[in-house]
């Protein structure tokens, strides 16, 4: 393989690879810090409450559903949302 012949790929620009590498350490950081939330704030059932009724342990069940949905949402919907966001300003 002749590795003098030019690439067909086009050429990324140096804005677009810095703002990658920031949204990326940005990102890292972001999940970091929502696991450290998501752990924080588990639902927890009081201790004068039984954990062996039907209805409270359904209420539990949904409380930790909606709290991962929201930790989930949160992780993946703001780092994608950023990155579309700078996608569009920094074209090449």
């Amino acid at each position: 393989m002749n590795t003098d012949e030019p690439t067909t790929s086009s050429p990324v620009s140096p804005a677009r690879q810095a703002a990658t590498r920031i949204w990326f350490a940005a990102t890292l950081a972001w999940l970091a810090f929502i696991a450290w939330r998501t752990h924080q704030g588990w639902p927890k059932i009081p201790l004068d409450m039984g954990g062996t009724d039907p209805s409270t342990d359904a209420a539990y069940q949904a409380a930790q559903l909606g709290h991962v949905a929201r930790a989930l949402g949160l992780a993946i919907g703001v780092p994608a949302f950023v990155y579309v966001i700078t996608r569009l300003v920094i074209r090449r």
